[in-house]
């Protein structure tokens, strides 16, 4: 039989060499091996499917996971939820234009990839895959940085400036294509071949058996990913800031500093993605259409990382464990989640895999290869900044743990290794820290505010912030127990709601054999460090784990390659196949999330009953005049509000907390004039929900009392409107009276 690993084990390199009967007992000591392995790792995987399905993952509805399972018996009824029916008209072509929109995005950003990868001297050294995926990488970092210095120089409402810039690239890319080309075609015919196969790098020598088919198990997973990327938005972050950032940036032309969204001061890397296909996208709904496309080319970077993890197994292992790779993680509800509803984790992750892959690179190459090597320094840099410039975070769980691998492994030419790994992160993420420090004094706004002095926030909202953002902490007051361990630990086995049935079991099949173990060790550690310094510095959210993902996909793809028994193989793929099975219902069911893929946007976005527009919001969209605003209090998750809105996040000050503390009514009526407002709307529960014992906390200056009792009866500042369908107990709606004498 032949063996389908590239770089044969130690232990079997030599049964080659053996005599005949001992070549025979090997073979049947590793059959007999591989049999029981299988047999122990079925029933293992049966004993953690028992644990995994009987999680809830909707407490309040008394939803289990292996109720999912029930779809494929009337498999009909998730088609009826797919078409909304009765009440949902099915189309999909309204789609095609903003598939048209984010396809040519991600062309432009290749093309711009290709570019700055070919001056890097690493182009031979890469797969095909490696390149377009290293590329497009670079080339979306690129779009991004170039959105964010358009956004700075005050001309996001000028969408002439992209489409100019998009042509340039493009035409660049063909003149250095035909350059490339000429020189070619002046050498010798045998160099000429042999640059055109080195020109994007060859493909890893294919195994004598391989599972190309099985490449077809990828492709419900993507498309569940771009379906629901096409989907309105849902998440409270996304409405909050991922996408109403980019839609504030856009509506007023710049990237300037916004006092009422704390987030919004951010590096936001992936969001600007966003804010670039808002500014192309032409009408006066053109943001909406465009935040679409953006999600969309945000959701994009999952496949593009399971290409790049194709590409990493198969050139460490074989096609195969690479194939393996790429299920695990399309596979992985995390992934779809994260990827379709327009949060960052997905983007994140892609670079993390990059710069570590090109960090294992430079590991292998610096001895043989120091000119590669040094290439492989930068990509590295770069992807790492990439990171931080979509979140803070990505600096303590990205940037520095890979910088201290090149310190510690960079002996004798330390010095410019590390400054170009240093100088190429700060190329890919300096710009967005350096506009902090000059908006707010502050590179890391708000953070380290004992540091920056200087930054516009109360003490107060400094205090409230770093208590939200911190490690939690017990009953007892400690952040680092036993218990909240153990918590932990239950999360990373399977608690977790977005969980993959498969991750666990693969990943622990590298302790069966030290080769695996040895072959997997630098992913594995990287997770493992992703995991440490995820515990022990952020406030542990499931989500932010999500990075790491492509870590331990690989891991369980090494692991699956422990051996090469057709016994096993056909037991692994046996077993990976009823996990993607499981794993796709956990997808694509309600109400895990939201499968409306074959419904007309326009009805999901209008139609009161599809769409997921609040009451409040449906009603403010309707009544406020032109030329006028909404004041929102308590909901800062404003992005479906059409109309122009002012509001702010619980750790921001709100226009109506500054205009209480004026007690004077004419000047409070006199200030509301000034600012436009027509209606204010206050979210009474998400101001209850922010109060509560352990949460984020909300100023205690803004209550029923205050609102009814001096702004409506004694001073007439407003009148509250009946909303039938709205329950004033969870959120009220007031008209501005512009005169106190109005009936």
């Amino acid at each position: 039989m032949a063996k389908h690993l590239k770089n044969p084990a130690a232990d079997t390199a030599g049964a080659a060499d053996l005599s005949p009967e001992r070549t025979t007992s090997w073979r049947a000591r590793e059959s007999l091996l591989a049999a029981a392995g299988a047999a122990v790792f079925v029933v293992l995987c049966g004993l953690y499917a028992v644990y995994f399905f009987r999680v809830p993952i909707a407490r309040q509805l008394d939803l289990y996971r292996y109720q999912l399972l029930g779809f494929f018996l009337v498999p009909e009824e998730l088609v009826q939820q797919w078409r909304a029916a009765p009440v949902g008209d099915v189309a999909v072509a309204d789609r095609i234009p903003l598939l048209l929109l984010a396809g040519t995005v991600w062309g432009v950003a290749f093309l711009l990839g290709w570019l700055v990868l070919s001056r890097v001297r690493i182009a031979r050294q890469l797969s095909r895959l490696e390149y377009f995926a290293f590329a497009t990488g670079i080339g979306l970092s690129g779009l991004s940085l170039l959105t964010l210095a358009v956004g700075l120089l005050g001309g996001l409402n000028q969408p002439l400036v992209f489409l100019a810039a998009g042509l340039a690239i493009v035409m660049v890319s063909v003149w250095q294509a035909r350059r490339v080309a000429a020189w070619r075609a002046d050498r010798p015919a045998s160099a000429s071949a042999s640059a055109a196969a080195g020109a994007v790098g060859d493909e890893p020598a294919a195994p004598a058996r391989q599972r190309p088919r099985a490449w077809w198990c990828a492709l419900p997973f993507v498309l569940v990913i771009v379906g629901g990327a096409l989907l309105p938005p849902l998440d409270f972050d996304v409405l909050e800031y991922h996408l109403q950032v980019p839609r504030e940036w856009v509506q007023s032309g710049r990237i300037t500093f916004l006092p009422h969204n704390v987030y919004g001061n951010m590096p936001l890397g992936a969001e600007a993605l966003a804010a670039l296909t808002m500014a192309v996208s032409p009408g006066e709904e053109g943001w909406w259409w465009g935040a679409l496309a953006g999600k969309l080319v945000m959701a994009l970077f999952a496949p593009l990382t399971a290409l790049l993890l194709y590409s990493a197994a198969s050139r460490c292992v074989s096609r195969e464990a690479g194939i393996v790779a790429a299920l695990l993680y399309l596979s992985t509800p995390w992934i779809t989640h994260v990827s379709a509803n327009g949060l960052n984790e997905g983007v994140i992750g892609f670079y993390l895999l990059a710069a570590s892959y090109a960090t294992k690179r430079w590991l292998d190459e610096r001895h043989a290869d120091p000119v590669a090597a040094r290439g492989y320094v930068w990509l590295a840099g770069w992807m790492a900044g990439a990171a931080a410039a979509c979140k803070y975070t990505c600096v303590v769980l990205v940037v520095l743990p890979l910088l201290i691998v090149v310190l510690v492994m960079s002996r004798r030419d330390w010095l410019r290794t590390v400054s170009a790994f240093v100088v190429a992160v700060m190329l890919a993420c300096g710009l967005w820290y350096g506009k902090n420090w000059v908006q707010t004094g502050n590179p890391v706004y708000p953070l380290l505010p004992r540091v920056f002095t200087s930054q516009p926030r109360t003490p107060e909202q400094v205090v409230q912030f770093q208590r939200a953002h911190r490690v939690p902490v017990d009953a007892e007051g400690r952040r680092y127990s036993p218990a909240q361990a153990w918590a932990t630990l239950r999360s990373l086995l399977g608690d977790s709601v977005h969980h993959s049935p498969l991750l666990v079991p693969f990943a622990a099949l590298v302790l069966v054999r030290r080769r695996t173990l040895r072959q997997a060790a630098y992913w594995l550690i990287g997770g493992l460090v992703f995991v440490a310094v995820w515990w022990l510095t952020t406030h542990r959210l499931d989500r932010f784990l999500v990075p790491a993902c492509p870590l331990f996909a690989l891991v369980g793809a090494i692991g699956a390659t422990w051996s090469s028994s057709r016994v096993w193989r056909g037991t692994m793929w046996t077993v990976l196949g009823l996990g993607l099975a499981a794993s796709f219902m956990m997808v694509v069911s309600r109400p895990v999330a939201d499968n409306r893929y074959l419904v007309r946007l326009t009805q999901l976005r209008d139609d009161p009953q599809l769409t997921t527009v609040t009451v409040a919001h449906r009603y403010l969209n309707q009544h406020v005049p032109p030329r006028r605003r909404a004041l929102v209090v308590g909901d800062a998750a404003v992005f479906n509000l059409r109309v122009p809105v002012l509001y702010s996040t619980c750790f921001d000050t709100s226009v109506l907390e500054e205009l209480l503390r004026d007690r004077d009514a004419q000047a409070r009526r006199a200030r509301l004039k000034e600012l436009r407002v027509s209606h204010i709307f206050v979210n009474w529960q998400e101001i209850a929900r922010y109060q509560q014992p352990g949460n984020y906390g909300f100023t205690a200056a803004i209550t029923p009392e205050l609102i009814h009792g001096e702004l409506e009866a004694e001073q007439r500042l407003i009148r509250a409107v009946a909303v039938p369908e709205l329950d004033r107990q969870s959120g009220e709606i007031f008209e501005v009276v512009t005169s106190p004498d109005r009936p």
